[in-house]
């Protein structure tokens, strides 16, 4: 898992920047030995710290029996489990992605201008040595690359693949930079520079636009090759990985309260069903004295049924279902939305009359 891969990194590189740093006729002397030691010791010392900071952190309940990160890594490629995954517009089930599948959701999410300047950087790689210098940048390619290396040979996350490897993402962004600082440095003309920062800036605009307005579910991003999220919808995910719960828990909290609705129900609680996830049971626990949570599917639904609301998350939703609005059901009071296209619907019990409903 990454923090496997951060522990590689960590005492890899430090190593291997010791041997780079230190000339192989060293190797055998007395002051060589001192100096390795002292660097493991201090390595050994970081790494203590790093498990004990960790350990007192995290609540008494969720401590490791173990840790080793090679155990959390053998748990993490034997305890997988088959989800369904939107891709391309079809429901596949996580073992059966295609092998493309990771490739192409970084193709299609990654913003164009940061793609534009990764591929400069092979382009001008020469120039691009020179600037970064080779033992950055022998850093930067084997932090990018490995991670991909072993999850596309091991196939350690069948599912959401991107999502969990986004920790590369900020080496891919770097990568990117350099690419960048490598044709400005090739061209080397004060005025021709100019206008190539102001193009690489002007395609800035669209990724960062999106993650102003579409706080907290910025994360995902559909970048100018894929259509953005428009043409997106109903063919691949929006919030795969539910940021969205919390943000529709304080909503649903608050449209109780502001409508008095705990009052009407004279001590009853209101009941809310939804077929999201665990998410946003969690954020609903502290409010469990005037809310009661149930799980149900979407098709299931029956207006007759003792509920007040019901909370429907476009994520489980079929390709037609999304692009008909068929899941919009009456009694639909508020949406949340990316960019047009709702990813969370509220709707009300039609046989409920002590509501005011309002529109959005």
């Amino acid at each position: 898992d990454a923090g496997f891969v951060l522990i590689f990194y960590f005492v890899g590189f430090v190593m291997l920047y010791f041997i780079s740093q230190n000339p192989i006729k060293k190797l055998f002397t007395k002051q060589y030995f001192v100096s390795f030691f002292q660097l493991l010791a201090l390595l050994a010392g970081m790494t203590v710290v790093v498990y004990l900071v960790d350990y007192i952190y995290l609540p008494a309940e969720l401590h490791p029996a173990t840790v080793n990160p090679l155990d959390a890594l053998s748990l993490l490629k034997n305890n997988l489990h088959s989800s369904l995954q939107l891709f391309e517009g079809h429901f596949f089930q996580t073992e059966n992605l295609p092998g493309y599948y990771l490739l192409k959701m970084m193709f299609i999410t990654i913003p164009f201008v940061v793609l534009l300047g990764f591929l400069v950087h092979f382009i001008l790689w020469r120039k691009t040595i020179s600037t970064v210098l080779p033992f950055p940048e022998i850093v930067l390619l084997t932090a990018f690359f490995f991670p991909l290396f072993v999850a596309n040979n091991q196939r350690l996350f069948p599912a959401n693949d991107w999502s969990l490897l986004l920790f590369i993402y900020p080496v891919f962004v770097v990568l990117a930079a350099a690419g960048i600082e490598a044709l400005l440095r090739k061209i080397d003309d004060f005025y021709t520079n100019i206008v190539i920062v102001g193009i690489f800036l002007l395609l800035s605009i669209m990724p960062l636009r999106h993650v102003i307005f579409n706080h907290p579910v910025s994360y995902v991003y559909y970048n100018e090759i894929s259509g953005g999220i428009d043409n997106a919808y109903g063919k691949y995910p929006l919030d795969y990985n539910d940021q969205i719960n919390k943000k529709t828990a304080l909503a649903i909290i608050k449209y109780i309260n502001n409508q008095n609705i705990a009052d009407s129900l004279k001590g009853q609680k209101t009941v809310i069903y939804t077929d999201g996830g665990k998410g946003l049971q969690y954020f609903l626990q502290k409010d469990s004295a005037q809310i009661s949570l149930g799980f149900c599917e979407y098709d299931e639904l029956d207006s007759t049924t003792n509920w007040d609301y019901f909370i429907s998350f476009a994520n489980n939703k079929t390709p037609a279902q999304l692009k008909d609005k068929s899941w919009l059901k009456t009694g639909l009071f508020k949406t949340y939305k990316i960019e047009g296209k709702p990813i969370v619907a509220f709707i009300k019990n039609p046989r409920d009359t002590f509501l005011s409903v309002a529109s959005e």
